[in-house]
């Protein structure tokens, strides 16, 4: 079984407001499909993922769902995040999961 979730921009300033993540490219091969997580430091907890142009609240243990499939699958979609007043960055990181 192979999956991977890459995204295409490394490194974002951090500054209030939003700022483009580039595109998330998932595969996966898992017959049962699979999740792909965000995995964040407590200090973006108040921050807003955009998937797609849907806002993903973060919650406060530092992971979150952000995309899943219930088979095997190829997709990509595109990511921003919204730093309000006050969150001076931190680190975001994508795993995928299979099934």
């Amino acid at each position: 079984m192979i999956c991977h979730a890459r995204v295409t921009s490394n490194i974002v300033a951090a500054e209030p407001g939003t700022a483009s993540l580039g595109q998330l490219n998932e595969f996966c091969n898992s017959p049962r499909g699979y999740r792909v997580h965000a995995d964040y430091s407590a200090s973006l907890a108040k921050a807003r993922l955009i998937v797609d142009g849907t806002e993903v609240t973060l919650s406060q243990d530092g992971t979150t769902v952000i995309s899943q499939s219930d088979r095997p699958a190829v997709d990509s979609h595109s990511l921003a995040v919204a730093l309000p007043e006050g969150v001076e960055g931190g680190s975001l990181s994508f795993r995928i999961e299979p099934l």
